[in-house]
């Protein structure tokens, strides 16, 4: 221990006053180094990422309402209730990779009915395996949706893909 104490001495005699001060410098620096600005580089990078997250998600969140505004700008004094299973069938189709194409929606009330009808043909183009996933997707998805008729065509024998329209009515509670 002695020992390395004079090799210290011995060192420091030789570097000077002016050496020993820049080495106590540089000692002090990198302590502050390691102390502090480490843990902030590493906090900084944990921030960003979470930045960076946040982003993604706004980014996310402002294009799916976008394609919700998209479907539902197309239908009028729409109850959101119906905008809202419609915005769900569409996403129904997407998740089968089936294409639909814009139908026609109509309501319909009876008198004295406690219940409102919407009358959905959505136009439909895809396979018959994408098909028969979206109809179960969405008739599971959507208790108050029930399909009235379907009505399928093939252009060629051989072709896969199906042109259809299907007809659906999505039962929804009258309030007041």
């Amino acid at each position: 221990m002695a020992r390395r104490l004079d090799l210290v001495r011995y060192y420091l005699g030789r570097i000077g006053r002016p050496g020993g001060v820049g080495v106590l410098l540089l000692l002090v620096s990198m302590f502050a180094w390691i102390a502090v600005v480490q843990p902030k580089q590493q906090k900084l990078a944990e921030i960003m990422e979470a930045n960076e997250r946040m982003h993604q998600a706004v980014i996310t969140r402002k294009e799916e309402f976008e394609r919700q505004s998209d479907r539902t700008a197309l239908l009028p004094n729409l109850a959101p209730e119906a905008a809202a299973a419609l915005g769900r069938l569409y996403e129904a189709a997407a998740t089968s990779k089936l294409e639909l194409v814009q139908g026609e929606y109509r309501l319909v009330v009876i008198k004295d009915a406690p219940l409102k009808r919407y009358q959905l043909m959505l136009p439909v183009y895809g396979s018959y395996p994408e098909l028969r996933s979206f109809l179960t997707k969405s008739l599971n998805q959507e208790l108050a949706l029930s399909l009235n008729a379907i009505q399928l065509r093939r252009d060629v024998i051989e072709s896969t893909d199906l042109d259809g329209v299907l007809n659906f009515t999505l039962f929804l509670e009258d309030l007041p």
